[in-house]
Parts: C-alpha cells; sequence; structure tokens
C-alpha cells in the first residue's frame, strides 16, 4: 500500500497566519516557495516524513531548493523553531501538522477500500458470476436454437 501523499489541503489565507509572516520577515517571499516545495517533498516521502539523515535526501532537498546544505539547515531550523512552528522535527525527519493529519485520515480511507476491495474478491470467488456462464453456453445455445428453428421452417 502506498504510504503518501499524492494531495494535500492548502489554506487560501495562510499567508496571513503569523508563522508565514514570520518566514516572510527572515527569508522573503522566496522563503515561503522554497517552504511549499519542502512541503511537497515531505508529502512525497515515506510516511509523509522526510528523513534528512539520509544524504542523498539532505542533497537532494539543498539542491532542489536551491540552497547550500549549510543554508538549508539554517532555513529548516527556523522553520521547526518556536519563532516560526511551521515544520516538526521528529528523529532525523521532518514533517507538519497538518500533513501527518491529512496522511492519518488517507491512510484510514485506503484501509477501508483495501478491505471493501477483498471483501468484494472474496464475495466474487464463492459466488460464480452467472453472466460468465451464460457468455461461455449462450453462443452453443443460440446456435442450437437457429438450427432447430430452421430445420423445422424447412419441414
Amino acid at each position: 500500500m502506498k504510504r503518501n501523499l499524492e494531495y494535500y489541503p492548502h489554506q487560501a489565507d495562510s499567508s496571513q497566519d503569523n508563522r508565514h509572516k514570520a518566514l516572510r520577515v527572515r527569508f522573503g517571499w522566496e522563503g515561503t516557495g522554497r517552504y511549499y516545495a519542502l512541503l511537497d517533498m515531505i508529502a512525497k516521502a515515506e510516511n509523509c516524513k522526510l528523513d534528512l539523515s539520509k544524504s542523498f535526501n539532505l542533497n537532494s532537498a539543498a539542491c532542489d531548493l536551491n540552497l547550500s546544505l549549510d543554508q538549508l539547515n539554517e532555513f529548516i531550523d527556523f522553520l521547526c523553531s518556536d519563532d516560526c512552528n511551521l515544520l516538526i522535527r521528529e528523529d532525523d525527519s521532518i514533517t507538519t501538522r497538518e500533513i501527518q493529519e491529512t496522511f492519518i485520515k488517507v491512510m484510514a480511507d485506503r484501509e477501508k477500500a483495501r478491505e471493501r476491495k477483498a471483501k468484494y474478491s472474496r464475495s466474487s470467488e464463492g459466488n460464480p458470476d452467472s453472466s460468465d456462464e451464460d457468455s461461455e453456453s449462450s453462443p452453443e445455445l443460440y446456435k442450437k436454437g437457429k438450427q432447430s428453428k430452421g430445420k423445422e421452417n424447412k419441414d
């Protein structure tokens, strides 16, 4: 089962939130763009937690955000700080409350869909679809019926 997100909601007025204003004061609108690019990376990561202990994740994020490793670490530290509080640091990973809430809901929906599919598969295995039987035998029945009608009409 997939363990990340293709979509996550975004509040239309988020730019007016004090946390976002703190981000803009420190890093400008460019910081806001980098923050949303970082959110996309988090959403696509396993369990929606970007593991920064893996050097390829750290290097990839730095490259994608056009930052040096030192600048990236400064950026993430600020996003996790009490001054901004837009990211959550969990061990060596980063995420957000909002993305985790969405992820939990999506995973529950995926599990329910998987259970429905399994239940449907089990029920259709126990009860062969009668349309399958009909489709296999109906050409023969149709031919036999047509032949017998034709013979009856000729006699």
